[in-house]
């Protein structure tokens, strides 16, 4: 299962000059979530789960725990885990989730 996040990483990495850190790292986080996005459209659970869980990680250590990345992040991890009704995880991911895109992109946003 965990064979994909690699894979995945690597491809997001194709093409990517060293000077554009923080853009490349902008994109592995968003494929990551996308990947995340398409397992759980196949019924793939599981590997949608390690690949959202890869993706919050990256976001948490390259952005932080305010930026939007990461409530972005967060938000594609509720809602997996709400796909696979483990629905309290689901709820507390999505509550953090709304916690930093308000502090991010501001409560009317």
């Amino acid at each position: 299962m965990n064979r994909w996040i690699p894979i995945i990483w690597f491809l997001s990495l194709a093409g990517i000059t060293a000077q554009q850190v923080d853009s490349v790292s902008i994109m592995q986080v968003d494929s990551l979530v996308s990947a995340s996005r398409k397992f759980s459209s196949e019924k793939r659970f599981e590997i949608a789960l390690e690949v959202a869980a890869a993706a919050e990680k990256l976001a948490l250590e390259k952005f932080g725990a305010e930026s939007a990345i990461y409530g972005n992040a967060c938000m594609n991890l509720g809602r997996v885990n709400y796909f696979v009704r483990d629905f309290k995880k689901a709820e507390t991911w999505y509550e953090k989730a709304k916690f930093i895109q308000g502090l991010a992109l501001g409560k009317n946003h």
